[in-house]
This record gives structure tokens, C-alpha cells and sequence, in this order.
């Protein structure tokens, strides 16, 4: 299982268009931006076989999660896409812990909501009272009688998340018998040890920031608060900026590694990106390689094998060729093998005599099923984007929301294929009902290739140095 923090509440919050908080995405653009970049991160580890575990926090307070759950959880797949963390709640996790989560967030009038904005303590209690009047979940009717005030573009975009939490709901229902709702693990303090450990450091976070952060926080919280992101976020709203921002991003990094540690032992993606198009990228990676730097042996990550770039796959899946691929029986085997031969890597044990050897033939087999996995994946694809048109493939992974927002990412992330003669031709309704139905092997092989090509650069096994215990 795979933590993603690209789903994290922070990250494809609600902008502060709609919510005067400083943290929050500047522009719209920017928080859809974000959420597409985790569709496409989610899609392209699901045909890689993964299942991605969300915390409390992504699985009902994330925009990003919310605004793409009813898509994700109603897939079929011969495994589970999705799993959920849970932690904070009086009975044993099950599909109903996520009624009992929302109320608690609903409640507490100190908890800073990231996706459900708008929302003033009167109509919060308003909201827990639709919740609780309903003898089983209904999360799509949350907010009857609560948005006719608000912004109307808000109020699609509240009861949209609704829907999304009740298809997530109604999926943990259906799989309630499988080990996909299990309880968080106590991490203990890890946020403010790892802030220090960037005290002066190039990039990293100056000791007297570290020490007006501390001192704030003791004096208007009390002690032991350098732990929770929500206060960090209050004593970082007293500085001013770039360093704020700057700050910022080192407190995200650690408190996503500190819930992948609680949900998936460490095991998940950790970004520095904050989608700003104004933050040099060289910077991020700066202080991405300074956050990664060993740490004490409390604080060591589990390793992912696979490394996903998806802006490297320079084609468009449509959502339904997706189901379609992941809901076949041969794709289903295939990503089931690929995904037993990764997990063998959590069995070698360094202190073994032959581990060297062990992992030597682990990497063999690991580099095998993913070349023939790609393969196949490649073959599926190529027959079916080349059923689209018989001029030109237009190939993306993700970005299916809107007009604007393809426009502003085809930079990065669109790739036409022109395929010779046939580029600008006009086929007929009969010819071009009965391309879509068998197209051209020599397009179909042509597209493929390209797939191929494309997948092996984005989807690679890490390298000896990172993988190496």
C-alpha cells in the first residue's frame, strides 16, 4: 500500500478566493492543477498495480481526494484501488468510522476545515445534525438546507465532495470484509525534530525562525504544539514572506512523512511542489534532496520500488479506456504478479549473508515483470488510442476536466502522433466507424511503440543507491 501526498488537504485546498487563510492555492488554476497531477499520479500506479491508502485527513477533508473519489471507488478491479488509515475514533475501524471522522471534524470549531469552506460554525452544526438524523451514511445529503447562502460556485463544489464521500463510503460498504479500513499507527514526535534538523542548513530553515516558532507557539498554546501542522501554520502566520511560504514547505513535507509512516510504514510519495508556476523548480529540488537526507532510525522511510513521473507520459487516457483496461481479466494478472514480485522487497533482510545475492535476483525479476507488464500495457493502449482518429493521436494521462485547463498544461503534457500519409485526411462516417472498430495494425503497433517508449521513461525501478537497505 502507497501513501500519496499529492492528496493532501493543503495542497488542493479551496483557494483563497473563497477562504482568507494564508496557506491556501492563490488561484483556481492552481488547485485544479493540483488535483490532476493526483488523478494522474493515482491512475498511472493503479494500472502499475498499487493500492493507495489514504489518512484520516485525505479521506475527508482533501479537495483533491473528494472531487475525483466517485471515480476511483467505483472502478472495477481484481484488487482493491483504495484503502483508509484510521485513527482518532472510539470503535474499531470499519466503513462506518468515516460518518464518525466527519462529525468530529464538523464539531470541533477549532479545526480548520480545507474542503469544506464556507461553512460558519452554525451551518457546521447544521451539517453534523443532517449526518445524524439518517439511520445509515448519508453523506450526499450533508448539506441540505446549509448552502442557499453561499457562493454558488461553492456550493457545487461542496455538494460534489458530498457525493464523492458517499461513493467512498458506499465502496468501504462493498469491501467491508476485506482488510482495506485498519487503524493508523502512533508515530510519536517527528515534525519539529526534523524541522531542527535543518537548523542553518543551505535551503534549510534558520535557528532563529526555529526559535520564534517554539517561543510562539508556548506562549499563546502552551507547550507540545510544535507537532501539529495547524498550529505551526498559526506561528508561521506571524512572519513575513518568502520565508513563511519558504517554511512552509519543509512543515508539509514532514507531517506527510509523519502520516505515511502512521498509515503505510513509510511507504508513499513525497512532494515539495507547491504548483506555484512563480517558485523556481531548481529550489524545490534543492530542498527536496536537503529533506531527504538520512535521518536518525526513527525517522527512515520505507522504500517504494517504482518511481512514477506521470508528466512524462505523453499521451491522453480517456477515463473510459481506463476502466476498460484495469476491469481485463489479462491486466488483471499481470499488474497481480508484478505487484507480488515488488513485495518480495520487504522480505530481504540486510543482515542475511546472501542478501546481495538475494537482491540481485530480486532486481532481475522485478526489472522483468515490469518490462512485460509495460509491454502489455502498451499493446492496450495502443489499440486503444488508435481507434480515436485516423490522422493523429492525441495522447494525455489526467487532464479531462476542462478546456482551460488542458490549454494551460498542453505545454507539458500533450503529445500529437502524426501517422504519414493519412495526417490531415477526412474518412467517412463508414470508414471511420469501422477504423474505431479494428484500426490499422500498422497504427495500432506505431502507437504502441511510442506508449512503450513513453511508459519506461516515466514508470523506472529506483536505483541500486536508493533501493540498497
Amino acid at each position: 500500500m502507497l501513501y500519496l501526498d499529492l492528496f493532501d488537504s493543503v495542497k488542493t485546498a479551496h483557494t483563497e478566493e473563497v477562504s482568507s487563510e494564508w496557506w491556501r492555492p492563490h488561484i483556481r488554476l492552481e488547485q485544479e492543477h493540483s488535483r490532476e497531477l493526483a488523478r494522474a499520479e493515482m491512475m498511472v500506479r493503479l494500472l502499475h498495480g498499487d493500492t493507495i491508502v489514504l489518512s484520516n485527513n485525505q479521506a475527508t477533508d482533501s479537495v483533491g481526494w473528494l472531487q475525483l473519489a466517485e471515480d476511483f471507488s467505483t472502478l472495477n478491479m481484481t484488487w482493491e484501488p483504495i484503502a483508509m488509515a484510521v485513527f482518532g475514533t472510539r470503535q474499531i475501524p470499519t466503513n462506518d468510522s468515516l460518518l464518525e471522522m466527519v462529525i468530529n471534524y464538523f464539531k470541533d470549531k477549532n479545526f480548520k476545515l480545507s474542503a469544506w469552506v464556507g461553512v460558519d460554525l452554525p451551518l457546521r452544526n447544521k451539517v453534523v445534525e443532517n449526518l445524524q438524523k439518517h439511520p445509515m451514511p448519508r453523506f450526499d445529503l450533508m448539506f441540505e438546507g446549509v448552502t442557499s447562502s453561499l457562493d454558488k460556485r461553492v456550493a457545487e463544489d461542496l455538494n460534489r465532495q458530498a457525493v464523492g464521500l458517499q461513493k467512498f463510503y458506499e465502496y468501504l460498504t462493498r469491501n467491508k470484509e476485506k482488510e482495506i479500513c485498519f487503524p493508523a499507527s502512533i508515530v510519536g514526535d517527528y515534525l519539529w525534530p526534523r524541522m531542527k534538523a535543518m537548523a542553518d542548513q543551505p535551503d534549510g530553515i534558520q535557528s532563529g525562525e526555529l526559535k520564534h516558532i517554539k517561543q510562539y507557539l508556548e506562549e499563546t498554546q502552551g507547550p507540545n504544539r510544535v507537532e501539529y501542522r495547524s498550529a505551526l501554520y498559526q506561528a508561521l502566520d506571524t512572519m513575513d514572506e518568502p520565508r513563511r511560504t519558504h517554511i512552509r514547505k519543509y512543515v508539509d513535507r514532514f507531517y506527510n512523512e509523519k502520516m505515511g509512516l502512521s498509515v503505510s510504514k513509510g511507504k508513499g510519495v513525497y512532494t515539495f511542489t507547491d504548483h506555484d508556476p512563480n517558485t523556481p523548480v531548481d529550489l524545490d529540488s534543492r530542498m527536496d534532496a536537503q529533506a531527504d537526507r538520512p535521518n536518525d532510525p526513527e525517522g527512515i522511510l520505507g522504500q517504494v520500488v517504482l518511481s512514477v513521473d506521470p508528466k512524462k507520459i505523453k499521451y491522453t487516457l480517456k477515463w473510459d479506456e481506463f476502466l476498460r483496461i484495469l476491469s481485463d481479466k489479462e491486466f488483471g494478472h499481470s499488474s497481480h504478479f508484478l505487484r507480488m514480485v515488488i513485495r518480495d522487497y520487504d522480505y530481504l533482510n540486510p543482515q542475511d549473508l546472501n542478501y546481495h545475492s538475494k537482491y540481485t535476483n530480486w532486481l532481475g525479476r522485478t526489472f522483468d515483470a515490469l518490462n512485460k507488464h509495460q509491454d502489455l500495457l502498451a499493446t492496450m493502449l495502443g489499440k486503444e488510442v488508435a481507434k480515436r482518429n485516423a490522422s493523429t493521436l492525441a495522447i494525455t494521462i489526467g487532464t479531462w476536466t476542462g478546456a482551460a485547463l488542458d490549454a494551460v498544461l498542453a505545454s507539458q503534457i500533450h503529445y500529437v502522433i502524426g501517422v504519414g500519409a493519412a495526417t490531415g485526411a477526412v474518412l467517412s462516417k463508414v470508414l471511420e466507424d469501422r477504423f474505431k472498430k479494428s484500426p490499422p495494425q500498422k497504427l495500432v503497433t506505431s502507437a504502441a511503440g511510442r506508449i512503450r517508449t513513453s511508459l519506461k521513461e516515466a514508470v523506472t525501478v529506483k536505483s541500486d543507491e536508493e533501493l540498497l537497505k
